[in-house]
């Protein structure tokens, strides 16, 4: 497989986007398109990406609700903190050392 084949499979795959709730500790992964991915992020997604995040911002809201987590209320929106896992820029390798879980 070529390079660039792989690198648009990688960003297909990977978790592009971490919600953590910083209270109650809930996640939910994102994919490149903003489509839940799923809910209860690893500790070692977690970890990774609280090091190596691209951006962080505090705030999260989508606009249809199967977007949402399960956990997800008004109130709790503005408490999240995003991460970022990988831009348009970031190298294969940066994409591939992406935990999955």
């Amino acid at each position: 497989m070529d390079n660039s084949r792989e690198y648009d499979n990688l960003k297909a795959i990977k978790p592009y986007l971490l919600v953590i709730h910083p209270k109650t500790r809930n996640t939910a992964v994102y994919d490149r398109k903003y489509q839940l991915m799923f809910e209860g992020a690893s500790q070692h997604l977690i970890r990774h990406a609280e090091s190596h995040h691209t951006q962080i911002r505090q705030g999260f809201k989508l606009s249809y609700p199967e977007q949402q987590p399960s956990w997800m209320s008004s109130e709790k929106q503005e408490e999240c903190i995003l991460y970022h896992l990988y831009k348009d820029s970031s190298d294969i390798v940066t994409i591939r050392n992406i935990p999955e879980g």
